[in-house]
């Protein structure tokens, strides 16, 4: 370096040394930058791939779920010697070489229709849903109320005038779905979750098969104990059972079946889970010899492996 520059190096304050820790220091940012840059870049990279993987293991869930429909379809429309899989709900599990299917089919028969259900069936099942000691009498009125084709408000019941706060109105018509329970006036979120799974539209039937029906069903008709529920429900599956819950005669009781069905089918791919609830009816002189009365899609919760929750 020559001379004058050094001369010019001390006038201005600044030695070799600090113009290179400056530098260095600018070095040093620089790395934390581009560290940083690369890893947002990588954890982008590793966001994108695993938001790919649960799409692709999603659908291929979606898939299996609809194999599992068609696999429960086929074994209802088997010759009845050949059938292999309960009708009450009981939960079924497939191998299957995609991933692994839960199935359950559930026979209309033995829910109690919200459209058609005597009286006193409807009655008693609101009864054991509701709180000890709850007057169900207004919540039943409403019911029945929401179903006929009339604007005659029963003694406890409600009618258009008694929805002004709801925005809509009775509806004078029969149920279209389970799920409209839930827009009559009285309805709690805790009667409605302890009986949905109790309740159909497609029995058509007064009655329940009680050889199909589901514990909240049986115990919804007059007269039942609970210690002949248990035995009933612990020995149903063998040969020549009948079923005797009551004091009283079958009045409640019909031996309708196989003719509507939802099938519940839930497939996994990895930690996917997707579930399918089809409601299908057989006619077995039909072609095709089935039709499909509702489908509805629900995703399960993603199970999570010890590896993600830890970063």
């Amino acid at each position: 370096m020559s001379r004058e520059r050094q001369v010019n190096r001390l006038h201005s304050g600044v030695r070799p040394h600090d113009e290179q820790g400056v530098v260095l220091v600018l070095v040093l940012w620089l790395l934390a930058l581009l560290s940083l840059m690369a890893g947002a870049h990588s954890y982008a990279l590793r966001t994108e791939t695993w938001l790919t993987i649960r799409a692709q293991d999603l659908a291929k869930a979606r898939a299996v779920a609809e194999a599992g429909v068609w696999l429960a379809v086929a074994d209802l429309l088997s010759p009845p010697s050949a059938q292999r899989w309960p009708r009450d709900g009981t939960p079924i599990g497939v191998n299957f070489a995609a991933g692994a299917i839960e199935l359950r089919m559930r026979d209309e028969a033995g829910l109690i229709d919200i459209n058609s259900a005597d009286d006193a069936l409807l009655r008693g099942l609101l009864a054991d849903a509701a709180p000890p000691g709850e007057n169900v009498a207004p919540l039943f009125d409403a019911l029945l109320d929401w179903r006929d084709p009339d604007q005659d408000r029963r003694t406890s019941g409600a009618e258009d005038a008694d929805y002004l706060l709801s925005g809509y109105d009775s509806k004078d018509g029969p149920f279209n779905s389970v799920e409209e329970l839930r827009r009559v006036v009285g309805m709690s979120d805790a009667i409605y979750r302890a009986i949905r799974h109790a309740v159909t539209i497609h029995s058509l039937q007064p009655g329940i098969n009680p050889a199909l029906a589901p514990r909240a069903a049986l115990e919804a008709i007059p007269g039942s104990h609970a210690h002949l529920i248990d035995t009933y429900l612990a020995r149903r599956h063998e040969p020549g059972q009948t079923a005797t819950i009551t004091d009283t005669d079958h009045h409640y009781f019909n031996a309708r079946q196989g003719l509507t069905l939802t099938i519940t089918s839930t497939g996994r791919v990895g930690r996917s889970k997707l579930q399918l609830d089809v409601v299908v009816a057989l006619d077995r002189a039909r072609t095709p010899p089935y039709s499909v009365l509702g489908w509805r899609e629900s995703r399960l919760p993603y199970t999570t492996s010890a590896n993600e929750d830890n970063g």
